[in-house]
């Protein structure tokens, strides 16, 4: 699939599952958007609150 000029917003992106699905997403183009409540070099919250 060609996610070019798309993007993508990843909860739960820091690591495991969500961080592969994150990798995945920026493989085929797309512009990926991390959220996680892990501190790293992405958006860190809780969008629960």
């Amino acid at each position: 699939m060609d996610f070019k000029d798309k993007v993508a917003v990843i909860t739960g992106g820091a690591q495991g599952i969500g961080r592969c699905v994150a990798e995945e997403f920026k493989k085929t183009g797309a512009v990926v958007c991390v959220i996680d409540k892990q501190q790293g070099d992405h958006y860190v919250g809780n969008i629960a609150d």
